[in-house]
């Protein structure tokens, strides 16, 4: 089926040239995980439109439809999790519109849609309910991680496996912690001599 083509950009932006290749990986994580202000820039200019309208509420039709097919949806949870994140840095807004994909996340999970997907496209399924902070969504998360991780074939296995020790990382922070210590100050939350004690260690952030 077609894709409608604001999604597909989305898409297009962030996988590029999907392939099954080591150097897609490198070049990608750049664009993924690099950030910057070159590529806040980019995604402000290209997406920030659509971002601003699908963190409304409730989601406008134009979006809501998009959760009828696989490509789709994973396009809205690009948008939703990972270009706020990247636009709006060190402000709760942040990770407030990140939240706002992780029912999309278990809708997709639940149709058994992130299978029918590249391993690369559902690691971007599976990380917004890794942002959350709650133990559910972090034990949701390491499980599909893992799954991920042990149907991965080379060239992928090595970096699937380091997205689940990321997974595992972030649920044992919460686990302890009820909570991402590095986000207090975002909040404007008191962090705890146990959290400073650990903010101030080279296990933070993560």
């Amino acid at each position: 089926m077609s894709v409608n083509p604001r999604a597909q950009k989305i898409l297009d932006y962030w996988f590029g040239d999907l392939d099954y290749g080591t150097d897609y990986l490198h070049r990608q994580n750049t664009l993924w995980f690099g950030g910057g202000d070159a590529v806040d820039g980019q995604i402000r200019a290209l997406f920030e439109a659509d971002l601003i309208r699908a963190s409304t509420s409730p989601l406008p039709a134009e979006f809501a439809a998009w959760k009828s097919n696989a490509k789709e949806c994973l396009a809205l949870i690009v948008l939703l999790d990972q270009f706020s994140l990247n636009l709006y840095r060190e402000q709760p807004k942040s990770y407030d519109t990140s939240a706002l994909a992780i029912p999309l996340a278990k809708h997709m999970v639940h149709a058994g849609w992130d299978w029918c997907l590249s391993p690369v496209e559902r690691v971007f399924v599976y990380l917004p309910l890794e942002h959350a902070e709650n133990i559910p969504d972090q034990e949701l998360s390491v499980s599909l991680f893992q799954k991920l991780a042990d149907g991965a074939a080379e060239p992928y296995r090595e970096a699937m496996e380091g997205y689940l020790d990321y997974a595992k990382r972030h649920h044992r922070v919460v686990a302890k912690y009820g909570r991402f210590p590095d986000r207090n100050e975002v909040y404007g939350r008191a962090s705890t001599p146990e959290e400073l004690k650990f903010l101030a260690s080279d296990d933070a952030p993560f």
